[in-house]
């Protein structure tokens, strides 16, 4: 390999070039005052328009920044003399210097000319080491903290390093040793190389393992997120509450679209028909009024009357009732006795949306609502089990347990809210020693949502998007920066990538159900007007209030944007 040309020395503004037979008999070396007489030394690199002409030997322009000498405690520094501007005193050879370089310790007030520093009097432990081209020399304490260039942690004073004199490059000891090649993982599909620096761009974020211990198998558990919230998560409960088997299939007639009879439903002014089979149309998305997930193919029911209304089967055999564990959310307060829970949803169209009391979401869909405290639960909630896995931690069981009995500060793995502020009950890892909690919020996000910014494919709940990806994430909504290894959606595809906040199907408003247009009195506005996550202005027109973001009605065609409460207002009066 050729020999590095150019070198940056603190002694000098420019960059210094290793020359060949330099004779400088007139300019002595400015490190040792020592005469360059036909010998490789270096010298400026800017000649032409340097003002000094600053010459120094090879070996002295090599020296190390730090040494440890047996007649001093602490490691002595490459200091100037000739800037300090003071007569010193050589503590090896008693002769005074004041224009040269050397080695001090300014503790201890201790000083070394550069000529008294024989190589055999020093202590050093010198390495070779393939993550860099200069040596390493063992420091046996490090003269302050330091990052180390292997595995990005602080050193303290206590650890030894091996430090590069030339370009400032530590390492702690225990890194410097470790052996390259890596034994063969069964954790990762690639083979797996030692990495001889920390990125520094990873140091944006903390990392951590990447391998977990396993823990037996749960697969009689269900595994958070799923892909079909109403066949993976609100069928089990209901087999649970009914104290059944199973949900009974739908079976149908291969040859016939719809079934001729309707179906009542206690919470639906209308009749109900079931559609057995429907043309795939990927633009039209149907999105349950129970549960407010996706319907992703046939069989489902539907109302012809309202033309928006559609439901799971099984969220069509929901309960009417729920029974909760009172450990978990305790007893009615009014009545010191179990909640009363009884399912409801909108009484109409016109109804402003519920909150639910534990992820604290609005909803538009299907509540539990106990009738003596007014305490509610939205049906996805109440859906949740009490043990379950999740596919960022899939070798651990998380257990649902009573916020209020965990210690403060515990933050959810994915949004790094704190929990205990904020929730009643959170899931939290069953194994001892292991700090991973989910919020109900962040448990329930969605496997899989679909964006207008990419009608290709579907956005994919991801807890490490960095595999093959070497550049940074951004929000495309938000556009701030995103830790590669924490939840984000993700398109590999198409590189687009989101925060969960950001998107309305992972969003605080996810339990709402958009779409629909409604007619208003035409002396407000002459349009219908589609019941929306405001997008196109910043006021209501009605209140003028602050609406974009929010719920609301507004009318593409010309720009007329009404709050949720305006909205509902006005309809009451039609």
């Amino acid at each position: 390999m050729e020999e590095e040309k150019l070198i940056n020395h603190f002694c000098h503004e420019h960059p210094l070039i290793l020359t060949e037979n330099v004779s400088a008999e007139e300019t002595p070396c400015y490190v040792c005052r020592k005469p360059v007489t036909s010998e490789s030394a270096y010298v400026c690199a800017q000649q032409t328009y340097c003002h000094t002409k600053t010459v120094i030997h090879k070996t002295c322009a090599e020296s190390p920044k730090y040494i440890i000498h047996p007649s001093n405690a602490h490691p002595l520094h490459l200091f100037d003399y000739k800037v300090a501007g003071y007569t010193y005193n050589c503590n090896i050879c008693q002769c005074y210097f004041e224009d040269v370089l050397g080695y001090r310790c300014p503790v201890c007030d201790f000083d070394i000319d550069i000529s008294c520093k024989p190589a055999d009097s020093l202590e050093e432990k010198r390495l070779l080491h393939p993550s860099h081209r200069h040596p390493l020399t063992l420091m046996r304490k490090p003269p302050t903290l330091f990052y180390c260039d292997g595995c990005g942690g602080e050193g303290e004073d206590r650890d030894r390093a091996y430090v590069c004199s030339s370009c400032e490059f530590w390492l702690h000891e225990t890194c410097a040793l470790l052996t390259v090649p890596v034994p063969t993982s069964h954790h990762h599909h690639h083979p797996l190389s030692l990495a001889f620096s920390f990125p520094f761009e990873c140091r944006k974020f903390e990392f951590g393992c990447d391998v977990d211990e396993q823990n037996g198998d749960d697969s009689d558990l269900i595994q958070l997120p799923v892909n079909d919230t109403s066949k993976e998560l609100i069928s089990p409960f209901i087999i649970r509450a009914k104290e059944i088997n199973a949900i009974a299939n739908i079976q149908y007639a291969k040859n016939k679209t719809t079934l001729t009879s309707s179906f009542k439903f206690n919470h639906h002014k209308h009749p109900l028909n079931l559609v057995l089979e429907a043309p795939t149309d990927e633009e039209s998305r149907m999105i349950c009024d129970v549960c407010i997930t996706p319907i992703h193919s046939p069989p489902f029911y539907t109302c012809t009357t309202c033309k928006n209304y559609f439901l799971h089967p099984t969220c069509y055999s929901a309960s009417k009732t729920l029974l909760l564990n009172t450990l978990l959310y305790g007893d009615c307060l009014p009545t010191n006795q179990n909640h009363n829970f009884t399912a409801h949803t909108k009484c109409s169209e016109y109804d402003t949306n519920s909150t639910c009391s534990i992820c604290k979401f609005a909803t538009s869909g299907l509540l539990y609502t106990c009738e003596d405290c007014k305490m509610s639960i939205d049906v996805k909630c109440a859906s949740l089990p009490e043990v379950i896995t999740h596919a960022s931690h899939p070798h651990h069981e998380l257990v649902l347990r009573r916020v209020s009995e965990e210690k403060s500060g515990v933050e959810c793995e994915a949004c790094e809210d704190e929990i205990k502020s904020r929730f009643l009950i959170a899931y939290f890892c069953n194994r001892d020693g292991c700090g991973f909690a989910l919020d109900l919020r962040c448990a329930l996000l969605p496997k899989k949502v679909k964006h207008e910014w990419d009608k290709l494919h579907a956005l994919e709940l991801t807890y490490d998007a960095s595999l093959n990806h070497p550049s940074d994430f951004y929000c495309e909504f938000c556009e701030i920066e995103m830790h590669p290894k924490k939840w984000m959606y993700h398109c590999r595809e198409c590189d687009l990538s989101f925060y969960f906040g950001c998107l309305t199907a992972s969003g605080r408003y996810r339990n709402v159900k958009f779409g629909g247009e409604f007619d208003f009195d035409v002396r407000l506005h002459p349009h219908p007007l589609e019941y929306n996550r405001v997008s196109l202005k910043l006021w209501c027109d009605i209140c003028h209030n602050k609406v974009y973001k929010y719920p609301g009605f507004e009318c593409a065609l010309c720009n007329y944007v009404v709050c949720e409460n305006c909205g509902i207002n006005e309809l009451r009066k039609l």
